[in-house]
């Protein structure tokens, strides 16, 4: 792990994300529908930040609370779909493994990468806690893949399976030892992410 690959890793998640969004204020959507644009409470600025923006930012301080395992867990217990928690797995696996070109995943159907985005993009409190389960273990199949790794996603047919497998490692991890060793390793990473999240989610107020 090198300073420049955990920079570059979360840069191409926020390149990913914009490049295969449509931006547009919270305020255009409003005078869209008729309203017009007035004072703003904090709850509705809240509701105004992208799902996986607010994911991004809570879950670094959960998995210190917590551990990593335990946020995790948590993470995908409030899950909004399973289908949408594999689909970013293997959605993020690709932009880490494989790159993107011109901000686009070119080895997954596109169909699944819009209903990642579309999640990641949901304004709504329990939404992208699915995506960012899924961003994080493709994290760690790709850059801490030392006993800690998922199977390839060809190899896992079915989101039951995924999540089958995926707890099954966190157990196995635990249960070895190994729990803080990846924790320490994997939250540069988080913690990069969580910033540069902070500026996708700039370009939605």
């Amino acid at each position: 792990m090198s300073v420049d690959d955990v920079v570059s890793t979360a840069l191409r998640i926020g390149e990913f994300i914009l490049s295969n969004s449509n931006i547009s204020s919270p305020e255009e959507g409003k005078k869209n529908q008729g309203g017009e644009k007035g004072e703003t409470t904090a709850d509705e600025e809240k509701s105004s930040v992208p799902a996986l923006v607010r994911r991004a930012k809570d879950f670094p301080m959960l998995a210190s609370e917590l551990s990593l395992s335990s946020a995790l867990i948590f993470f995908i217990s409030k899950a909004e779909s399973q289908d949408v928690l594999f689909d970013s797995y293997q959605v993020f696996h690709s932009v880490f493994e494989n790159g993107l070109k011109n901000g686009k995943v070119t080895d997954v159907k596109e169909e699944i990468v819009n209903d990642v985005i579309n999640s990641a993009l949901k304004t709504d409190e329990g939404a992208g806690y699915d995506v960012y389960a899924g961003l994080t273990f493709a994290l760690i199949r790709t850059k801490l893949d030392q006993g800690f790794g998922l199977k390839p996603p060809e190899k896992v047919s079915s989101s039951e399976a995924f999540l089958v497998e995926a707890l099954k490692i966190l157990k196995n991890t635990e249960e070895s030892g190994k729990g803080f060793e990846l924790q320490r390793r994997i939250m540069p990473y988080l913690t990069e992410i969580k910033r540069v999240m902070e500026v996708v989610g700039v370009a939605y107020k």
